[in-house]
């Protein structure tokens, strides 16, 4: 169900002129966005999974208020823009948009450092204080916070990938609303099955069928579709690492090291240097 500016934007005195478009506003008015700034809601109801798509304007970007006409997104994205897109549950009325990229790479980099500090793994060793993490304070075992980094860390390089190709089919011109739809639910695109094979072979392929990991870097896929069976798939399913260590931890985080290398080897999302 498409959104229609008839019948699902806000009356005049503040209302809405429908039932459903209430749910939609009230997410937005939740999330905290400017309602002046909120320029198109698209909403699809299916098996009761509610898509949500969100935008804010800031910094004079299209100052003129309007969008494109066919509602894409421009080629490049400026620095200026804040971009929320997501699934959403209307049982349980909570939405979803994207992980912050930015933040999760530098994440990625701080927990790298962390891990070389000679004093990172004396801190492990004791529960007399908590331990200081990027961005937040660890105040339960010692010996799990090494599978959280880890979990957190393979959330990034997921997140990372979506952004990356939907930056990729923007800036050439590319994106369809096919694309749209698999950046959406990497897991229908047709072919072999599994998250390792969603992520690091489908969606790279909407771009360039030569920047499958598997065709790129056929070596480095093998060591990653054995990370995702024996090491992803335990910890995101009721399992945490036993009494690891950092030097246990650190050849996955360098693995990870190795995927987000072959990402930016193909993608310009996260260069400094990008138009």
């Amino acid at each position: 169900m498409a959104f229609d500016p008839q019948k699902d934007s806000p009356t005049p005195n503040g209302g809405h002129s429908s039932k459903s478009s209430e749910l939609r506003f009230e997410l937005f008015e939740e999330s905290g966005l400017d309602p002046s700034f909120v320029h198109e809601v698209h909403r699809t109801l299916s098996d009761k999974k509610l898509h949500v798509y969100r935008r804010q304007v800031t910094g004079g970007y299209l100052a003129d208020g309007t969008m494109p006409a066919d509602g894409s997104m421009p080629a490049k994205i400026p620095t200026s823009i804040t971009y929320f897109h997501g699934p959403a549950s209307e049982m349980f009325g909570v939405s979803f948009s994207n992980l912050p990229v930015v933040n999760v790479r530098t994440e990625f980099d701080q927990y790298v450092a962390l891990l070389k500090e000679p004093q990172f793994p004396v801190k492990l060793q004791t529960a007399r204080e908590p331990i200081e993490l990027p961005g937040m304070t660890w105040r339960g075992l010692p010996q799990n916070v090494l599978t959280y980094m880890l979990q957190r860390a393979i959330l990034g390089i997921e997140a990372c990938v979506s952004v990356a190709v939907e930056y990729e089919l923007r800036a050439r011109e590319q994106m369809t609303p096919e694309f749209q739809r698999a950046l959406e639910d990497p897991f229908g695109i047709k072919g072999p099955r599994g998250t390792a094979e969603a992520f690091y072979n489908k969606l790279p392929a909407l771009v360039d069928a030569a920047y499958k990991l598997e065709v790129k870097e056929p070596a480095l896929w093998t060591r990653v579709q054995q990370f995702y069976k024996d090491i992803r798939n335990h910890v995101f399913h009721g399992y945490q690492l036993h009494n690891p260590t950092v030097d246990d931890v650190r050849p996955l985080f360098h693995l990870l090291g190795q995927v987000y290398a072959w990402l930016d080897s193909w993608s310009q999302a996260f260069s400094p240097k990008r138009p």
